[in-house]
């Protein structure tokens, strides 16, 4: 599902250009995690009022 923008006016760029786009400013370049499990421990202290049902939902909707 692709949901570019919150009026959905990045669809046809994204799927154009081939892009996927997530909004976790606050987990900085994901080329740092190692693995899933450091990225979740990133979320998860980001994130601290999420519930851990969230936080292992998040990565798994976003790999590709």
């Amino acid at each position: 599902m692709v949901r570019g923008g919150n009026d959905a006016s990045l669809v046809d760029y994204f799927l154009t250009k081939n892009l996927e786009a997530i909004r976790w400013n606050q987990v900085g370049d994901l080329t740092q995690f190692k693995d899933l499990e450091s990225l979740k421990t990133k979320l998860q202290v980001a994130n601290a009022e999420y519930k851990i049902g969230k936080i292992n939902n998040l990565p798994s909707q976003n790999i590709l």
